[in-house]
């Protein structure tokens, strides 16, 4: 099957990493190690207001713009001057968090300061973001107070009106059956404005799978993530890629040092693309070699092994 050309034109999203700093340390996160090496820099916020600038000219940020992190809601965060600028520009925003202000006090967020969680919330509602997504998963089962935080972020939102997410980043349903029962005994909380999501996350730490691996079958993306992506994802280090699970990789260039418009027009003959746009039975080839070593360290699911691939022919690049 002849696969369509490489293409960016269907990027309707720029995905923005703020920084992999964290308050937390979940062994699960896909960013747990470069937290471990001391990579808690924040992205340059000239290069990110430039980057929406030229993003939407180009008609990549037409769903909008996703500010995540790590955790975007700390001390250091550049994420006010993000927001007043993607406010100027008329962007929708969607911002992560993990929750951990909500029902605090004395709280700064970069040049911000807020007495309580709620007037953060008032703060969010102020600059016109279109959602909030709040992280779900085991966390909360070892750490009540976080669980509390939590669902009083969710209580301002539904009082304010501010539209927010439960993001699954972790798919064990033990879990997410245990905090909707939580929820359920929550009775002073209305639903009004939570919108329901599940999000697909790779454990690239616990992925689990078959040792025969066909990438594209089993991929959730099948592979079109690579080539033919929806969003465009953009690191702490200003460096591009366009699969979001491959975290700190710049296959396609930095935003500190290169227009979007330059980063487009060298898509279609990068290295990485080039590789999951082409032939499939070159891909089945090259998987059948790397299993045939039997390297217990190899990853064992699909995703994990596109990102190691992906991130093996970055390297080899360089």
């Amino acid at each position: 099957m002849v696969k369509k050309k490489p293409s960016l034109h269907f990027v309707k999203a720029i995905n923005v990493e703020l920084t992999y700093e964290c308050n937390m340390s979940c062994p699960h996160c896909l960013q747990h190690e470069f937290r471990k090496q001391g990579a808690n820099s924040w992205v340059n916020t000239e290069s990110v207001i430039r980057c929406m600038k030229e993003g939407q000219e180009l008609g990549f940020t037409d769903s909008g713009v996703n500010f995540t992190g790590g955790e975007p809601f700390l001390g250091g965060s550049n994420l006010p001057e993000r927001l007043k600028a993607a406010k100027c520009l008329g962007l929708d925003v969607r911002v992560n968090t993990n929750g951990w202000w909500g029902g605090r006090q004395d709280i700064n967020i970069g040049s911000e300061y807020f007495s309580s969680g709620r007037q953060v919330v008032k703060w969010l509602k102020r600059q016109d973001i279109a959602l909030l997504a709040l992280s779900l998963d085991q966390r909360y089962e070892r750490n009540v107070v976080l669980l509390n935080s939590v669902l009083s972020v969710m209580q301002e939102c539904e009082e304010q009106g501010l539209y927010y997410q439960l993001i699954h980043t972790r798919s064990l349903q033990t879990e997410s059956t245990h905090f909707w029962q939580r929820l359920e005994q929550e009775k002073k909380i209305r639903f009004d404005y939570m919108i329901p999501v599940n999000m697909e996350m790779v454990d690239l730490g616990e992925a689990s799978g078959s040792d025969n691996i066909n990438i594209e079958s089993q991929m959730h993306c099948g592979g079109k993530g690579f080539y033919r992506p929806q969003f465009l994802h953009v690191n702490p280090s200003g460096g591009a890629r366009t699969c979001m699970y491959a975290s700190g990789s710049s296959w396609l260039g930095n935003i500190n040092h290169e227009s979007l418009n330059e980063i487009a027009d060298k898509f279609y003959n990068n290295v990485v693309v080039e590789f999951f746009s082409s032939n499939c039975d070159a891909r089945s080839n090259l998987v059948e070699q790397i299993y045939s070593r039997k390297d217990n360290h190899l990853p064992k699911h699909p995703c994990a092994l596109a990102v190691k691939i992906a991130k093996d022919i970055e390297l080899k690049k360089k």
